[in-house]
């Protein structure tokens, strides 16, 4: 809480134990200081005159926390402001392109403090300072504070103050004419979503941009692209539906690429023509991670939609020259984090394991040759070792081996935690703990030991008994498993504990079989983590449980579940029939709606979901991409 000069908060949003910390954490206790102190100025010293400008206060001040963060901390630059910034800029998109987030910039609508205010507010001042200039910028907001101190204001009185800093300074509009950033930030501010730009070529190169809207109907946007070769850019203006200017016709081939360092707000789709010219030139055209980083954001994106076919993104991350670089990895980590749990107990697994080692280990071998006091390195670093672990790469699986027998010998006679006795830092120790675990079982009850020592008499700070917790799931004794499922259905044992042993569980039947046996009995809260982490199974066991299901149901002692999204790991066309045939099974019918984080099933009208073919889709593209590559 911003209060001026006393800055309130929850103790783990402002302190942390450096003997515990991650980076992640550190980062976001960092950022959160940050946040509540430039509402000092925005919302403190200047407040808005209504809740449809809470952007000033929140957009600002996510914004501009990143800038501060690295001011406190300059030799940590690249994660706290350059990787930090991006994240947002990935985060706003997906906020504006989501139905149950999407809504104008600037409006009272609820929920008030949603993501769009703080996400995509960021995300346009971003686009502001490209447009305008960083000190021009500054010029602008130092003039607005003068107008506006010690009172009220709202957006259109922002807007003037960046209008005539931009005529002093020379920064011209999409005419020509000083920029009036009102008129900028009509479309901006009071429209939905965000721009999509078509690319597509003729036969004979012909190059033409067309305008699409992410969700929505397409608005009046005045966008600005900036376009780069990798030794210069250019700043050009989209307008209309087709850009109307000769920049927007060229002819391949295409040397430069469009929306450089992820400057402004929208995506460009390429058809193959223009994709096929745009892998030709990358090396030379995308020389710097945001991007490389953009670029592979958006092909994810078109794929996961199923506007590009696979292969087209996979020539993309073929042809990219990956680096020590968050920016680069965030993009891989989620696309390979969906490959693992969508092929995790398909027939060509091993082969897809092939494809991700073959792509992370120039990286991870040379990552531990890097200067280990950058943030950015320790967090790549330790995303790197874990995801290598976990589709058994020999080398990790070795390495923290011999780390978790460090710490076993070291911790055994431990009365006070774990961090004077592990032997490794705080964003190592889950895979440590995890993979080393497995590979030594006898010592399952110094793990038990150490989570119940955090549990009982370390509850302050995200400590490591949640690592530990974690770890306990790794193991592949099946009747250990069963009891820790029972102990939280007795209370004695977080429920996280259940997801935990769906992610890591290497048989894909411990928990179905758990839940088909007890489900009946045992339909408190667990029933829900039960069923969340059975969504991560494979399909063809789950039409066994239809009817048990809808007994429990029919009996009347679950009227309303929360499932997780990942209702789409049923993986196949039968999944999604057995799961479509569940829905239906239910008296009334049900509905799913989309939140935040969970599809909430109640007995109300039905709405069936739709079946896809989304793993015969992806394995076929896929496999044929790998059979082209050989």
């Amino acid at each position: 809480m911003e209060n001026w000069g006393l800055i309130l908060g929850h103790y783990e949003l402002l302190m942390v134990d450096r003997d515990y910390v991650n980076i992640a954490r550190l980062s976001r206790v960092g950022n959160t200081v940050a946040h509540e102190t430039v509402h000092m100025w925005f919302g403190d010293l200047i407040t808005m005159d209504w809740w449809s400008d809470v952007f000033i206060k929140e957009g600002f001040a996510k914004y501009w926390s990143a800038n501060a963060h690295a001011y406190a901390i300059p030799e940590q630059t690249a994660y706290a402001m350059d990787y930090t910034r991006f994240q947002v800029y990935l985060d706003a998109l997906d906020f504006d392109c989501s139905p149950d987030h999407c809504k104008p910039m600037l409006s009272d609508t609820p929920p008030i403090l949603g993501k769009i205010p703080y996400f995509k507010g960021s995300a346009i001042l971003n686009l502001l300072s490209n447009v305008m200039s960083p000190e021009t910028l500054q010029n602008g907001l130092r003039r607005y504070i003068r107008k506006n101190v010690n009172g009220v204001s709202n957006a259109e009185d922002l807007w003037a103050s960046l209008t005539e800093v931009c005529a002093e300074d020379g920064v011209k509009d999409w005419e020509g004419k000083d920029l009036d950033v009102s008129v900028l930030m009509k479309e901006w501010s009071y429209g939905t979503s965000f721009p999509i730009l078509k690319a597509s070529a003729t036969r004979d190169g012909k190059v033409t941009y067309q305008l699409e809207a992410c969700l929505g109907n397409i608005s009046d946007w005045k966008i600005p692209v900036f376009r780069g070769d990798g030794t210069s850019e250019k700043l050009l203006w989209f307008t209309g539906r087709n850009g109307s200017s000769p920049e927007w016709s060229p002819n391949l081939p295409l040397f430069a690429i469009d929306n450089v360092r992820a400057s402004s707000f929208l995506r460009i789709q390429y058809d193959d023509l223009c994709w096929d010219d745009l892998l030709k030139n990358l090396k030379t055209a995308a020389k710097d991670h945001e991007t490389q980083g953009q670029l592979l954001s958006d092909a994810l994106f078109f794929a996961r939609k199923g506007v590009y076919k696979w292969p087209k993104f996979l020539d993309l991350v073929r042809a990219i020259n990956w680096e020590a670089s968050l920016t680069q990895w965030r993009v891989a980590f989620s696309f390979m984090d969906t490959f693992y749990h969508n092929f995790r107990y398909h027939s060509e697994f091993d082969r897809i394991k092939m494809f991700m080692m073959a792509l992370t280990q120039k990286v991870y071998r040379h990552i531990e040759l890097l200067d280990q006091s950058k943030w950015e390195i320790q967090a790549l670093r330790a995303q790197l070792q874990d995801h290598m672990c976990r589709i058994e790469h020999r080398s990790c699986l070795d390495q923290v081996n011999l780390e978790f027998q460090k710490f076993a010998t070291q911790c055994a006679n431990s009365r006070h935690g774990t961090a004077k006795c592990v032997g490794v830092a705080p964003d190592y120790r889950q895979s440590v703990y995890c993979y080393g675990l497995r590979q030594n079982p006898k010592s399952i009850e110094l793990v038990e030991s150490m989570r119940k020592y955090f549990a009982e008499k370390a509850i302050y700070f995200n400590r490591d008994g949640e690592k530990l917790l974690h770890a306990m799931s790794c193991i592949n004794d099946t009747s250990k498993l069963n009891g820790y499922i029972n102990l939280v259905i007795s209370g004695e044992l977080p429920e996280t504990i259940i997801q935990y042993i769906g992610d890591n569980e290497v048989t894909g039947q411990l928990l179905f079989e758990h839940l088909n046996k007890n489900l009946k009995q045992r339909y408190s809260v667990a029933l829900y983590w039960l069923f969340f982490a059975l969504l991560l199974y494979p399909t063809g066991m789950f039409s066994s449980l239809l009817f048990s299901f809808k007994t429990l149901v029919d009996d009347g002692t679950l009227r309303r579940m929360r499932l997780s999204k990942t209702y789409h790991c049923f993986r196949t066309n039968k999944g999604y029939s057995l799961f479509e045939q569940m829905l239906l099974s239910l008296p009334g019918g049900c509905t799913v709606f989309s939140g935040e984080d969970t599809f909430i099933l109640y007995d109300t009208q039905s709405v069936p979901i739709e079946a896809s073919g989304t793993l015969d889709r992806e394995g076929t593209d896929i496999q044929s991409w790998k059979s082209r590559r050989r």
